[in-house]
């Protein structure tokens, strides 16, 4: 028993100082944001994006929506976001719903607005449960709830 429990330890000491690691590099490319160095932060942002890390797919895609250190990128903003919402990244959620009520980089679709709206709310996201309440008082949440 001795012998499964040592690389077991092992094991759990590399995922936690990878995660640490991730956390450190997340949080440089935040600091470099805040700094205005836009090219470093989506350098270090896109590390982890590939990784599968929904914080920076989010950050990346609002990178993208604003114009921040890139070309402002509807389409591009709406893909970012989508890797981050499919993990259950709240705010990532409700910007969806915001891209699709908008039309931005996506067909308008209110429908399509709701379901989005109603994930990110139902994780507690206030202005989620703003935004869907009030399509919901214009029937367009049929299905969404």
């Amino acid at each position: 028993m001795k012998i499964l429990l040592k690389p077991l330890m092992v094991l759990i000491l590399a995922i936690t100082s990878l995660n640490a690691s991730d956390e450190e590099q997340y949080q440089k490319a935040m600091q470099a944001y805040r700094a205005k160095d836009y090219v470093g932060s989506l350098k270090g942002l896109l590390a982890l994006a590939k990784k599968g890390n929904a914080r920076a797919q989010f950050n990346i895609g609002a990178m993208y929506d604003n114009g921040k250190g890139v070309r402002q990128d509807y389409h591009e903003a709406v893909k970012w976001y989508k890797l981050a919402a499919n993990q259950g990244h709240l705010d990532a959620q409700l910007m969806l719903g915001i891209m699709r009520y908008e039309g931005l980089g996506v067909a308008k679709d209110k429908c399509k607005s709701c379901e989005w709206f109603a994930k990110s709310a139902k994780q507690g996201n206030k202005d989620a449960q703003k935004n869907y309440a009030i399509l919901c008082k214009s029937n367009h949440c049929v299905n969404s709830q």
